[in-house]
């Protein structure tokens, strides 16, 4: 069985999007634990995409706040947060118009998404490797 630091050198440290330090350094070597933690990410943030869209829809401020705030820890497994806190601050923050929503909103979707298939591509390197 190969440890996470051998899996990294094989090319998972190779990702446009995902940045793996942290899920390394807090899982210690563990594979199971990389894998459990890559699979909720994978599951939780299409969901808490969708409802961030549907709250955005439905005028509920609070809510897109809410989810704004909670998705922080959730991208920050995968070592996202440089490049998505900016825009989740100004969700959470900022005054929300239409047009300023779309821009936070439309970034922060299209590196989640991104991110959500290296996140696959890294779970497929993990059950491989195991």
């Amino acid at each position: 069985m190969q440890t996470s630091e051998e899996i990294q050198i094989a090319g998972t440290d190779s990702y446009k999007y995902i940045d793996l330090t942290y899920l390394k350094e807090i899982s210690n070597g563990n594979i199971d634990f990389e894998k459990k933690v890559t699979e909720q990410f994978i599951e939780i943030i299409p969901n808490d995409l969708k409802a961030l869209e549907v709250a955005w829809q439905q005028k509920n401020i609070k809510e897109v706040k809410r989810l704004a705030h909670d998705m922080i820890t959730s991208v920050s497994i995968m070592g996202l947060n440089d490049l998505l806190q900016p825009n989740f601050n100004g969700l959470e923050f900022e005054h929300l118009e239409n047009d300023l929503f779309n821009v936070y909103f439309t970034l922060i979707k299209k590196v989640c998404e991104s991110a959500v298939e290296e996140a696959k591509q890294f779970y497929t390197s993990l059950t491989l490797k195991i």
